[in-house]
């Protein structure tokens, strides 16, 4: 395939397909792969149109989503009816710029990569995460759900109507079972102040739960529906991945807080060793341990 030249899809410079769409190796690439591969990606299930694979990059395994973007060719038969060329390249480029910024909040720059090739007759929006940063097949799904957002799934008409249906807010009614609710049911959030609770209500249903510690779940919940209304959910999944990774590189920097504040303490151990007359030999923290330690951590005690 040939690469279109555009300096935001330079990075890919060669995939190597290690499986077909079904799932069956291609005898190509250097990676062997193994249940572990397999177990994070799905096969013909991909959201709406896209194709999955398994590639490799630079000796490195990556899970590929492949969006299609057909043009007018003769390669197509007759009663195949699509867009210009340069329509369709301009559509492909578009998509892969927004695939590209969705997931660059999900990923680091080296663990990711989109590109946007050509084939005979087509345009192909390609996105490659590496398998090492994803968890398993729903965590890829969702990933590349999220990243390609509405152009590769066109919601049913089912879908459509229960959107529709939403209530735009939800209203805390009286707690405690009132004949309306069935047993067991503590809390009634309605979509109507006041409404017909006999004919429309949401349930928190919690047997024998505490009554304050019910309101509040019941209030959480109606902020929660408040903040989030009009926002699609591929949004809320792009938000929910961005504040798992930001967690994550929480944990990490405070491991590493805690390792430098560690460091500190023992420093501060030979100082004062050092201050009361003690030789180097005899200091409580040895200082070739103290630089060995502060090396690990990328710290420097040389004058």
């Amino acid at each position: 395939m040939q690469t279109t030249e555009n300096p935001s899809f330079v990075q890919l410079t060669h995939v190597v397909y290690l499986t077909n769409g079904c799932g069956e190796h291609t005898g190509n690439g250097t990676i062997e792969l193994t249940e572990e591969h397999f177990r994070k990606v799905t096969f013909e299930e991909g959201p709406g149109v896209l194709r999955t694979y398994i590639g490799e990059i630079n000796g490195r395994a990556y899970a590929l989503a492949v969006l299609p973007q057909a043009y007018e060719d003769p390669v197509w038969p007759d009663d195949e009816r699509f867009e210009p060329r340069e329509s369709a390249q301009k559509t492909a480029m578009s998509i892969g710029s927004q695939v590209r910024i969705r997931l660059d909040k999900m990923f680091d720059h080296g663990d990711f990569d989109v590109i946007v090739e050509e084939g005979s007759g087509y345009f192909e929006v390609v996105a490659a995460v590496a398998l090492d940063k994803l968890t398993d097949c729903l965590h890829t799904r969702q990933t590349f759900r999220t990243a390609f957002g509405e152009v590769c799934e066109v919601p049913s008409k089912d879908a459509m109507e229960i959107e529709r249906q939403l209530p735009e807010r939800l209203f805390l009614m009286d707690t405690g079972s009132n004949g309306a609710a069935p047993n067991g049911c503590e809390l009634v959030l309605d979509d109507v102040d006041g409404g017909n609770e006999e004919r429309d209500y949401y349930l928190i249903s919690v047997v024998h739960g505490d009554p304050e510690v019910l309101d509040r779940m019941a209030r959480r919940v109606r902020s929660a529906w408040q903040i989030c209304n009009g926002i699609d959910t591929d949004r809320l999944d792009a938000m929910a991945l961005r504040g798992e990774a930001f967690v994550k590189q929480s944990e990490k920097h405070q491991e590493r807080i805690e390792q430098l504040q560690q460091l500190a303490a023992q420093a501060i151990a030979a100082a004062c060793d050092l201050s009361n007359g003690y030789p180097e030999r005899e200091l409580s923290v040895p200082l070739d341990q103290l630089k060995a330690a502060a090396s690990e951590l990328g710290v420097s005690l040389d004058s």
